[in-house]
């Protein structure tokens, strides 16, 4: 089996041109349209999901006998190289062995330059034993500069890195100081009001129970959710978000806790839920108000005993997970962070 791997960039699913407007196949059309392959993955960031799916959808009208796959990773920040090199290692420590005796090629013009030098850097090592490919744009195509060039790695003119030489040790990655989270994340004052809400965040960061942010919209409460997190010793993995009010009602618990192949019409394929992604890591649900009642009681009992059931699963997974949430909504008695 041929396995495309790419991330989604600003360029996917299509690129328009600067010049006249006319939008043309983006990078991962263009190299899956025209190289043959049996499946392609493609990974999203925080800020990219919507794009993926979009690339997915053109993607399934163009090549139907493909299978395309989304693999959505908590990467909030896609200019972080130690997070995204992560994520994508956790991925692909069981996706590799899954697919052991298959085929990889990666694409490598789409994503944040960080996102390219870590494909790179796992390439190149050994870690991911995968043929790189780049696409050109078409002025730049001749018959000497294909439109999709192989990159050889093993070429001599490329240095030789060796697979976990810098390996990041735990005690490397002590928790930052609370001044450069806050400034980190963009949070800025000098309030008598704002420096006591930092000075309850970081005392509550070091535990483990839920907390609720409350305070009017655009207050920055899901900023004091990130700094909640990375002040936390949950800092090195995962940080999910689900915005609550863009969540329709019936795919409300799906989101949440995911779905079994044909569970219902329209799940085609297992998916995993929110709480599941945020295993050892935290959750923010913003705007948590707008969710139905049905699921915030659900959500509450995940709380008390850390048990998932996905939608057609009898199963249940144990999950640990932070549960940080926000709303702007009075509610009777708040644990406060910032209002």
């Amino acid at each position: 089996m041929r396995i495309l791997l790419s991330f989604v960039g600003f360029h996917d699913p299509f690129a328009k041109s600067a010049i006249d407007g006319v939008e043309s196949p983006g990078p991962i059309l263009t190299v899956a349209e025209n190289m043959a392959f049996d499946k392609v993955i493609l990974f999203s960031t925080r800020g990219s999901q919507e794009r993926a799916e979009m690339t997915q959808d053109a993607l399934i009208s163009r090549l139907p006998n493909c299978d395309i796959n989304l693999c959505p990773l908590a990467i909030g920040d896609p200019t972080n190289y130690l997070i995204i090199i992560r994520e994508m290692r956790e991925f692909l420590k069981s996706f590799m062995l899954e697919h052991s005796k298959d085929e990889f090629f990666i694409s490598v013009s789409s994503g944040t330059p960080q996102i390219h030098a870590c494909w790179l850097l796992l390439t190149s090592s050994g870690e991911l034993p995968a043929e790189v490919l780049q696409t050109r744009a078409k002025k730049f195509v001749s018959d000497e500069a294909p439109l999709i060039k192989s990159i050889n790695l093993r070429d001599p003119e490329f240095p030789r890195i060796s697979p976990n030489v810098c390996k990041v040790e735990p005690a490397d990655l002590d928790t930052p100081d609370p001044v450069e989270v806050f400034q980190r994340v963009g949070i800025v004052g000098d309030s008598v009001g704002l420096a006591k809400c930092l000075d309850q965040l970081t005392l509550y960061a070091d535990q483990n129970f839920p907390v609720l942010i409350h305070g009017e919209t655009g207050t920055g409460k899901e900023l004091f959710s990130q700094a909640l997190h990375y002040l936390s010793p949950r800092n090195q993995q995962n940080y999910v978000v689900a915005n609550c009010a863009a969540i329709p009602g019936k795919l409300a618990e799906s989101y949440f806790f995911g779905h079994k192949k044909g569970a219902f019409t329209g799940a085609d394929t297992n998916q995993e839920g929110l709480l599941v992604t945020a295993h050892e890591g935290t959750l923010f649900l913003d705007e948590l108000g707008e969710l139905p009642l049905d699921i915030q009681a659900k959500l509450l009992r995940v709380i008390e005993d850390g048990l998932v059931t996905a939608i057609g699963s009898n199963k249940a997974t144990k999950v640990n997970v932070r549960i940080v949430a926000a709303t702007n909504r009075t509610s009777e008695q708040p644990d406060i962070l910032y209002q």
